[in-house]
């Protein structure tokens, strides 16, 4: 009798399967045409592997194909050594040098951030991760087995492969939680312009400026580099904009007529889609995404849009 509840429980993993695809695919479109989140690079890449499951896993289940689980497996293997990937930039693991997400919205944009920690790409992992457990885990109700060997084997190598992706997916889940703690504490106890007066502020940028009104040379450098990595994907390069996703900064008046602190509370807070104040009707995530920026990384951005602000 225990036999026959655990062949049907394990017959109806398809179906978890086929709930958790679906799930992860009208969420992907929620946060994209809902909420006006631009998908990166990276996202698009999850997106493919994950849509078409959608259609297999329905096709397979109305025809009862008792191999569905070989169609979809390796399409959610390909989604989930993405996912993995992904997971390593969005949390700092992997260094700058290995990145590349180099056109259109950083992949370590942080759309959202449930319970301090939680972002897409961690879903997008816990979706690929769920659909392979239940996929290597489905069997048919009433399949025999031709020989008692090769059924200790599979289920030995599905215990071996469950057993990986949980601690693979335990250790993201606690990189991630340590990522967002330690992003939430900054040194900005010893650098804080948002306790500056608007007369401090204006005095700091006086104090930056050469005589000839150029900024120090260095701190346009760093400021430049800290630019490109978090800002230049949705404002262009050299401060030019991207139609529809992007305002210009050049030329900027917002930015001209703003002391740098409103600027520094501005840059941390973003802007969501539907604000009124809006141009682009696309969601400015705080700190451009980028939650390990300081408020002295974000002055240096400043510093460094400042020199660039009029166009030559």
């Amino acid at each position: 009798m225990e036999s026959y509840e655990m062949e049907r429980l394990q017959s109806n993993l398809k179906y978890v399967a086929w709930i958790q695809a679906l799930i992860a695919t009208l969420g992907s479109l929620f946060f994209s045409e809902i909420m006006n989140f631009i998908p990166c690079e990276l996202c698009w890449y999850q997106r493919i592997a994950m849509y078409p499951l959608v259609l297999i896993l329905t096709t397979g289940i109305l025809l009862n194909d008792q191999k569905v689980n070989y169609y979809i497996l390796p399409l959610s293997l390909v989604g989930l050594f993405i996912s993995i990937y992904h997971n390593l930039l969005y949390y700092g693991i992997i260094s700058e040098g290995f990145h590349t997400c180099t056109v259109g919205v950083p992949c370590e944009t942080r759309w959202i951030q449930w319970i301090g920690f939680i972002g897409i790409p961690l879903l997008s992992l816990t979706a690929f991760t769920v659909i392979i457990l239940s996929i290597m885990w489905y069997k048919p109700i009433g399949k025999k087995n031709i020989q008692e060997n090769n059924l200790k084997v599979r289920t030995r190598l599905r215990t071996v492969l469950t057993i990986s992706l949980l601690i693979l997916y335990t250790g993201m889940g606690a990189v991630a939680a340590a990522n967002g703690q330690s992003t939430t504490s900054t040194d900005d106890t010893q650098f804080d312009p948002l306790n500056m007066t608007n007369t401090q502020a204006e005095s700091n940028v006086e104090a930056l400026a050469s005589t000839q009104g150029e900024y120090p040379s260095d701190l346009i450098i760093q400021g430049e580099q800290l630019y490109n990595s978090s800002c230049a994907t949705c404002h262009g390069l050299n401060g030019q904009g991207i139609p529809n996703v992007g305002v210009k900064l050049v030329n900027n008046s917002f930015i001209a007529e703003q002391d740098d602190s409103t600027l520094i509370e501005f840059i941390s807070t973003g802007r969501t889609a539907t604000s009124t104040q809006t141009t682009t009707g696309v969601t400015m995530p705080g700190k451009g995404g980028n939650l390990a920026l300081s408020n002295e990384d974000i002055f240096t951005i400043i510093t460094y849009v400042r020199s660039i602000l009029v166009e030559p």
